[in-house]
This record gives structure tokens, sequence and C-alpha cells, in this order.
């Protein structure tokens, strides 16, 4: 069709409907996001706060969600305040760099990754941000089915990856051997191992499966990106734990709070650290609300934020992205924990996109003096949300820019991101370096 053409017809068009220019042009790659995943009732979601600040009175959580909750306005959380004294985030990057056959006739070849993991913690003294070096953490990981290898008339190529991961030269990398499930098993698998540093067992997948799955690339390079997750969830709860050990209580007077800030959701595994930090999640995969509840988040107000509500979930994985189960939700654990929640918005309301500028946020119950009770909830832990809400607007200037997701994202986790970008290995350095490896002919 001719350029002019189309620009008549839809200048035409526009010309006689309601419309809004797009403020974030979204590329084709983006198009096509998840699914968003309604919690089932195993979560037990409940909304906990009843007391309207707007009428200083002792209500039902379904007229809370009428009632405006704004969070800069110091009479909203007076004599509350927060302060937030480290944030932290994790990154990784993961490169393909060599094909290697996996057997002696033939053209298949299974791809050799290097991955880049990093958890990064910003602290913070008076208006001061620095790195703190003593607590972040950057480690490599080398990615190839080794057991596949082996298994596959490659024995020698297999047995050359073992003496490297033995030499002394190599214990500073992590070899990943990405012929094993993501998954850790709970089924008693004979042939499941360890894989330190992650918890759990892992089985390895069966030689037919690899074989079939191995025809789409794509499928490899998911699988290795999952496994760069797990460990990258491993390095993040060390650091975590560590920061967890110099972190004292969060208030000493029950009105100042100290807090660190995590980029992403709290998990059962931190409850050690979750009493003192608050997480931030930019990803709305999952509706925890019912959509007649889901449309008021939508229809915040810049500054405001939602009610609190609880939920009960699985404590495998993490959110945005599952290691595990990224086409739905994960399956059930045994493992529970429960977290307090609730959406806040740092931006303007934009008709385009809805979602522009709202975060959700995640404390642990013990953080506010009922313990996420709705019977015992009172006007104390109403304030002390809206003081978590306000430090979080104020974190929002300077914005990200030019980074896509400078709506939501504050600050602080920007310069984690960057940081710990600038510290890692271009793509197109990895590639192209001389590794110096035999190239193995095929026969």
């Amino acid at each position: 069709m001719n350029l002019a053409v189309m620009q008549s017809v839809l200048r035409d068009l526009f010309g006689r409907i309601p419309s809004h220019p797009t403020s974030m042009p979204e590329p084709e790659e983006r198009l096509s996001r998840p699914k968003q995943y309604p919690v089932t009732n195993t979560w037990n979601v409940e909304t906990v706060e009843t007391f309207a600040l707007e009428e200083n009175r002792k209500t039902e959580p379904e007229h809370v969600w009428k009632t405006k909750l704004p969070c800069v306005d110091p009479d909203s959380w007076a004599p509350y305040s927060v302060q937030f004294t480290h944030f932290l985030d994790g990154t990784q990057r993961t490169s393909s760099i060599r094909e290697i056959p996996w057997q002696k006739q033939g053209y298949g070849t299974v791809p050799f990754f290097v991955a880049q993991i990093s958890c990064i913690v910003l602290q913070r003294d008076a208006r001061r941000l620095s790195v703190s070096t003593e607590l972040s953490s950057f480690r490599v990981l080398l990615e190839v089915p080794i057991r596949f290898l082996a298994r596959n008339a490659q024995k020698d190529v297999a047995s050359a990856f073992k003496e490297l991961k033995a030499h002394d030269s190599y214990r500073e990398f992590l070899w990943v051997d990405t012929s094993f499930r993501t998954q850790a098993n709970t089924d008693d698998d004979p042939e499941a191992i360890p894989v330190p540093p992650l918890d759990g067992k892992y089985t390895p997948i069966p030689d037919a499966e690899f074989r079939q799955e191995a025809a789409d690339p794509n499928w490899l390079s998911s699988l290795s990106r999952k496994w760069t997750m797990k460990y990258r969830d491993a390095l993040e709860q060390a650091v975590f734990d560590k920061l967890s050990d110099q972190l004292g209580k969060p208030t000493t007077d029950g009105k100042h709070f100290r807090l660190a800030v995590r980029d992403g959701t709290l998990t059962s595994v931190r409850g050690k650290f979750a009493q003192t930090a608050i997480g931030l999640s930019k990803s709305f995969n999952t509706r925890y609300l019912e959509p007649h509840l889901q449309t008021r988040v939508l229809a915040l107000l810049m500054w405001h934020r939602t009610p609190v509500f609880k939920f009960t979930r699985d404590a495998r994985g993490t959110e945005p992205d599952e290691a595990e189960f990224e086409d739905g939700p994960p399956p059930k654990s045994p493992q529970k924990h429960t977290r307090l929640s609730w959406y806040v918005r740092i931006r303007q309301i934009e008709r385009t996109i809805p979602f522009l500028g709202i975060l959700r946020v995640e404390i642990h119950p013990s953080l506010l003096p009922s313990g996420g009770s709705a019977d015992r909830w009172g006007e104390a832990d109403s304030r002390i949300v809206s003081a978590i809400s306000a430090a979080i607007v104020e974190e929002a200037n300077p914005t990200s820019h030019p980074d896509p997701r400078w709506h939501n994202l504050i600050y602080p986790i920007s310069l984690c991101e960057r940081y710990a970008r600038a510290r890692m290995i271009r793509h197109d350095t990895i590639r192209y370096m001389n590794w110096g490896q035999r190239k193995v002919p095929y026969v």
C-alpha cells in the first residue's frame, strides 16, 4: 500500500473518532506479552486494610476500596517516617559463543553459553549513594550439556570439560551442566544429583527427549537462560543473607523505619531478610485481585495507593519470570508464605498505557503492628503503609530515561542495573573473542 494513501485513510479515520497518541510506542517484539494469570483459591487473597484514613474510622474492606488513599500528603502518614538505606538488584546476561557437535557423524550441534550474573547493593549515607563492594557480587557461568555430550559419542569433549572444571585456574567460574532439568526433583529419583550452590536435587533430561528438543535452537537458549536465572537467584540469596546480618531491627521506636529495597518480590527463603525489606515488582503477569478491584488499580491517580491485601502463595520461583515454568503459573508447593501487598502509582496516569507508573509493593506482615490481621488493623497500620508509599514516590525522581521501563523504575534500582551492566562484558565482545578452541570437523 502506498504510504500517502495509508496516511490519508488514517487521518480521516482519527479525525472522526476520539483517540489519544501513544506516549510509549511498543516495538513488535514487545507486543506479544505474557498472559495475565489469575491466582487460584488456594492463594487465600483477602483485603486486610479495614481503616479508612479519609474518614478516620474503622470500616469494611469493600468501603476502603472506594476511598482515595493519597500517600504524599504528610497528614496521611505522620507521625511515621520511612528511610531506605539499601537498594538491591540482580542482573544477568547470557551469550552464545560456540556450537559443539554432539555426534561423530551428522550436523547436530549444541550451543556453549557464557552467562554473567551479578547482585549489586547500593547503600545510602545521608544523601550519597555508593556501591557496597563488600556485599555486591559478580560471577561467570560456563553452560554446556556435558552429560548429553558424553552419552552421544562425544566422550572426549565431555572429559575435556570435566578436566577444566577441576583445574585451579578455572575454579573461579561456575560450570553448569544444562543437560539436567531446572526444576528441583521432589520424587526421590535415584538419578537426581545435588547441584551446588542450589538447593535440592536435579534429574537429568532423558537422552531421547533431549535429542528431540535439541532440534529447536530456541529451546536450548531458553534452557540455558533458566539455569542462569536459578544461579542468579542463589547469588542474590547469598547477598541478602549477608546484608540481613548487618541490618538491625526495622524500627527502634515504632515510628521511624529504616528499610532495604529489592527489585522484585520477596520469597519465603528470604524470610530472615524480608522483615527489614520491601519488594518492588514491576510485573503484572499475575492478577491477584478480582476484576472489579483490578479496574480500580488501573484507575489509580498519581501518588495514590490501593488498600493492602494479603496473600499466601507457593514459595517456588520468583516474579516476573518463573525459572522453571514460564508458560503458566508454577505448580503447587508444600512450602507456603504470606505477604502483604498493595499497588502505588508513581507517575501521571495515561489513557494509552493503564499500567504506566504502577508498582506493586510487598512487605512482611510482622512489619506492621497488626501483623497483617484485618481484625486488628488500625490507623497506625494504614499510616505506616502510606509512609512506605511516600518514600517510594520520593525515589521516582530523577527519572531513569532512556530505559523503556522508566515509568515504574525508581532511580536507585536503575543505578544498580547500570552499574551491573557496566561491569559485564558485552555480547559482541564475548562472541568474537579469540577463545582458542579447536574446531571439530564434521565427518
